[in-house]
């Protein structure tokens, strides 16, 4: 299964930002009917990681948001460093029609 078809897009905020460099997880907003296993399956793929934990929620703006932690270990900076470069560049090249930030005049940078 082709990853991208779980993972929406990245959520570039500044809050999962902080997310990434001070508990090393990512943040993602993923298919709404996308399950715990897939949303972990599909990020060790993507990204060549481990998870530890996935976490979700729906917003109320309808879409789901999945919180990844990465497992913690001797590749923990490397991986986070590239995973968080993957994500700025991921953002701008996989933005799906179906992401909310599609549907704005203004893009998330």
């Amino acid at each position: 299964m082709n990853p991208w078809e779980v993972i929406l897009h990245p959520h570039v905020s500044e809050k999962s930002t902080r997310l990434i460099e001070k508990e090393n997880t990512l943040v993602f907003v993923v298919r709404r009917d996308a399950t715990k296993p897939e949303i972990k399956r599909a990020v060790e793929k993507a990204f060549g990681v481990k998870v530890a934990r996935v976490r979700t929620l729906v917003t109320s703006k309808g879409y789901k948001k999945a919180y990844v932690k990465l497992k913690p270990g001797v590749q923990r900076s490397r991986n986070s460093n590239e995973a968080r470069n993957t994500l700025i560049q991921a953002h701008t090249l996989f933005l799906s029609p179906y992401s909310p930030a599609a549907h704005t005049s203004e893009k998330l940078h």
